[in-house]
């Protein structure tokens, strides 16, 4: 998923300044949004996509593809 299309989410936003404030805390100085959306999006963005808009998968049946 591209970088910008995740961005548009609200869920990921809150998951970003989850993360923002988390970071800041343990290194107790603000880290920043910007630094925080880079971080979130290379450490956790692919997990967050698998778990919160999975691909569609395709059910066999009978021997025939059903989409």
């Amino acid at each position: 998923m591209k970088k910008q299309k995740l961005l548009e989410n609200p869920e990921v936003i809150k998951e970003i300044k989850r993360h923002l404030w988390i970071e800041s805390e343990k290194k107790c100085r603000d880290l920043g949004f910007e630094w925080a959306t880079e971080d979130w999006l290379k450490r956790f963005s692919k997990a967050w996509v698998n778990v919160h808009m999975p691909k569609k998968k395709s059910k066999k049946r009978k021997g025939f593809l059903i989409q």
